[in-house]
């Protein structure tokens, strides 16, 4: 099973750098992720400001400005779980190391390749 995993700050940043140790403690978290085959992407969002709008409505694209949103999303998650108990673990962990937030999570359908 692959899930997208969108994580919300309850309070936006403060633009200050993270502490060393929590920088370490999450490039731990995600180094074992990525080796255990649990975590296949993630990032972070650049500033809504940045981004944009694409929509395709009776035949006419068009590209527009991002729409304000009400609340930032810092980051992203594409993972995969044999089990829901697995994928609860890995989201505690995470949410444990980014501070409190939410993280809402999608069941991806996967297409076939080829």
């Amino acid at each position: 099973m692959q899930f997208l995993t969108i994580y919300r700050p309850s309070q936006p940043p403060s633009g200050a750098a993270p502490a060393p140790e929590h920088m370490a403690a999450m490039r731990q978290f995600v180094g074992e992720s990525f080796k255990s085959g649990a975590l296949l992407s993630t990032g972070s969002f650049m500033p809504r400001a940045n981004g944009a709008t694409m929509s395709l409505i009776n035949g006419k694209f068009d590209v527009g400005e991002a729409p304000a949103a009400p609340e930032q999303i810092a980051g992203y998650a594409i993972l995969k779980t044999e089990t829901e108990a697995e994928l609860q673990d890995i989201v505690k962990r995470f949410l444990t190391l980014a501070g409190d937030g939410e993280c809402e999570v999608l069941r991806l359908n996967e297409f076939p390749q080829g």
